[in-house]
């Protein structure tokens, strides 16, 4: 075992492991000059918030995790956002439906005010049904008070993924002729000031777009709101170790975004990712990272059971 201050990368793993980093740890491998848990763990992509939440599920499963988070995540909070929020917190009662992307949605949407004209609103029968893509968006939705029942969310036990278009098979019959939908979402850093937009202006990701078009195809009027900005993640020396790792066979990324895929391999145009093992929890996302040079490419649903067994067919195929 090393001597000295314990490197960077066995410090991330253990803070997601909810461990102390200075516990001592349970005889790791020694690999370069950084320490690794026995088996090939997952390195986590997601914001730090989440990742945590992920490091400890996994945990519990016996997976070992790795953080090298690929979008920093911040609250808009420039004028025309907040002007735009409180002016849809006002009318809330006037949407027939809140569809949360994500989250980070949920937890930059649903201040104290608005869950408030939430609770008002549903006083008087006219609260807006609350839309979410998937278990993650649907458990911070609950960590809010929300109710259940006041919730929909995909068939968990019959959908092959947790998407756009899962959701829209239990929120369709909802929709008729002048509903009003409002699509709570984040935006990318740079891009032009949003506040509230048209359908289909600045949407990310094909899921989100397909949605918006099925709504007003089916008469819906979908609004847009954008609350939270991903960034590019502030690199660090422990981060480029866990890139040589995974070169190595030594970890297997996770993916829950396409865009944490385009923040990875822009961040190093010249690296061939042929040897990398990776697991995306979307078909899309997988292809991202087909079409960036993943030769090994696992795909699950974004379960942390799901992705215990992925893992266990991703280190087998090593």
């Amino acid at each position: 075992m090393c001597c000295g201050p314990k490197p960077p990368l066995w410090r991330h793993w253990r803070i997601l492991r909810c461990q102390s980093p200075d516990a001592p740890p349970p005889t790791p491998h020694l690999t370069g000059a950084a320490l690794i848990p026995p088996r090939p763990p997952l390195i986590l992509t997601r914001p730090p918030a989440q990742a945590l939440h992920w490091a400890q599920a996994l945990d519990e499963l016996g997976v070992p995790t790795l953080a090298l988070p690929l979008m920093a995540i911040e609250a808009k909070c420039d004028p025309a956002t907040l002007q735009a929020k409180e002016a849809i917190v006002a009318r809330l009662a006037h949407y027939h439906a809140i569809m949360h992307v994500s989250p980070n949605a949920v937890q930059y949407f649903w201040d104290l005010t608005a869950q408030r004209a939430w609770q008002e609103a549903s006083a008087a029968g006219q609260a807006p049904r609350l839309w979410s893509p998937g278990p993650g968006t649907t458990r911070s939705l609950l960590a809010l008070g929300f109710a259940q029942d006041t919730i929909d969310q995909p068939d968990l036990a019959r959908s092959s993924q947790f998407d756009s278009e899962a959701l829209w098979h239990t929120v369709h019959t909802q929709i008729s002729g002048g509903a009003r939908v409002l699509i709570v979402r984040g935006s990318t850093h740079g891009a032009l000031p949003n506040a509230v937009q048209s359908p289909d202006a600045g949407l990310e990701g094909n899921g989100r777009l397909w949605l918006s078009r099925t709504l007003q195809q089916h008469g819906a009027v979908v609004e847009l709101l954008s609350v939270y900005e991903r960034r590019a993640p502030a690199w660090q020396t422990s981060h480029l170790t866990i890139v040589d790792l995974a070169a190595q066979g030594a970890c297997i990324w996770l993916f829950n975004s396409s865009e944490a895929v385009e923040q990875l391999t822009e961040r190093f145009p010249k690296h061939n990712w042929r040897s990398h093992s990776a697991i995306a929890t979307h078909p899309r996302i997988g292809q991202t990272l087909l079409d960036k040079g993943f030769a090994k490419v696992l795909h699950c649903l974004p379960t942390p059971e799901a992705l215990a067994q992925t893992w266990t067919a991703a280190i087998q195929s090593l």
